[in-house]
């Protein structure tokens, strides 16, 4: 009974561990600027989890609950999602959003830019996002998120293509 008891325990703080690496997207100085500015646990999900690569066409969900004594009920909040490609960073989309009932909600289907394809391969981008919002705070930089595509090619079928590197939330 201990020798379970101490397997069940062990199991529990192990896995609390992982969950708690895994639940955040930022690092304790990100966390202390977001917190500060009114930003309480921002994050993107897939099916429920803080993804560490997702497809192109998937959807993720972005949520961040407020702090309306910093950012007050109704302001508008952009979602600014933004990518590195070897070297090359930009802007990929900003969701528009407002505060309601102390947080900010949305669905986006991951996108990619025709950057990303060359000579019928894809370079595989990080995709980070920030909140902004119109008062001027803005939340720290998300850690990065791989983003996989789809090559076609002359046959009209559609090849995942494979790449791997370090990947990091």
């Amino acid at each position: 009974m201990k020798s379970i008891l101490k397997v069940m325990l062990g199991t529990t703080i192990l896995a609390g561990l992982f969950v708690g690496c895994a639940s955040g997207a930022f690092d304790k100085e990100a966390k202390a600027k977001n917190t500060k500015n009114g930003y309480l646990n921002p994050t993107w999900t897939v099916d429920g989890k803080v993804p560490q690569k997702v497809m192109v066409g998937q959807k993720m969900h972005f949520h961040s609950d407020i702090d309306t004594n910093s950012i007050p009920e109704g302001s508008a909040v952009n979602i600014v999602v933004n990518y590195d490609n070897a070297g090359k960073t930009g802007l990929i989309t900003t969701l528009p959003l407002t505060v309601t009932d102390g947080a900010v909600d949305t669905d986006w289907e991951v996108k990619d830019a025709p950057s990303f394809y060359s000579s019928n391969a894809y370079s595989v981008p990080n995709y980070t996002f920030k909140l902004t919002a119109d008062n001027g705070k803005d939340s720290a930089v998300s850690s990065p998120v791989h983003v996989y595509g789809w090559i076609h090619n002359c046959r009209g079928r559609s090849q995942e293509k494979s790449e791997s590197r370090n990947l990091q939330v």
